[in-house]
């Protein structure tokens, strides 16, 4: 069985999970910078990137509201919207396909979860041949925590030995509340305090460091 060494202990694990945005694709930054210019548009208090990756949850009106939008629901969808990158024409970080082969090669099965729609995600992991890797590729995931559950019965694994690596604070808290191991990701940013404050067991700047960490 695998483990990953988790600050000096390592525990057995079966199963890799992953969030795709600003994790597998370079597009959470730019989700951050679109969502800033949106509320200023809408004339809000655009966030801060700490305070953006601690609080946002996947609600989008829900959220703009937080930052002080008063505009209606329907005109915050229609400038969001507007504002929306994307994300399909975006190429994998280039640590993806090796990560994903060492984890593979120590007999990892893997699984994928996104907000995003469901058959735009898999066109995407089919686009650039990562489809082979993952046992389920799942979007309209913006509530993680019931879709995790059920990944894990349909994988049939229990939860402590699954991995989920996701760079917002929600990814982290959804994974702790469902039991898994939750690891948090920089990728260059400075946001090390944010995911442990929401409960990452583990920090990465990149992905892969996985390749050190998983035997």
């Amino acid at each position: 069985m695998a483990t990953i060494n988790l600050l000096g202990r390592k525990v057995p694990i079966t199963v890799f999970g992953f969030d795709v945005d600003g994790v597998l694709r370079d597009t959470g930054y730019q989700a951050f910078i679109n969502c800033q210019l949106a509320v200023a548009e809408l004339g809000g208090i655009p966030p801060e990137f700490d305070d953006f990756v601690h609080d946002w949850g996947g609600l989008l009106i829900e959220y703009y509201r937080k930052c002080g939008v008063t505009a209606s629901d329907d005109e915050i969808r229609k400038v969001n919207l507007a504002r929306i990158a994307e994300h399909d024409l975006v190429a994998p970080f280039e640590d993806v396909a090796e990560t994903l082969e060492h984890l593979k090669l120590s007999g990892l099965r893997m699984f994928a979860l996104s907000g995003h729609e469901t058959d735009k995600l898999q066109a995407w992991f089919t686009m650039h041949e990562l489809h082979p890797r993952f046992s389920h590729i799942r979007g309209d995931g913006r509530e993680k925590i019931n879709h995790l559950i059920d990944l894990c019965k349909q994988m049939d694994v229990d939860p402590s030995g699954v991995c989920y690596v996701g760079d917002w604070g929600q990814d982290m808290r959804a994974a702790k509340e469902v039991g898994l191991i939750p690891i948090g990701l920089m990728r260059s940013h400075s946001t090390k305090d944010t995911l442990l404050r929401n409960g990452a067991s583990l920090v990465i700047d990149h992905l892969s460091e996985l390749t050190m960490l998983v035997s």
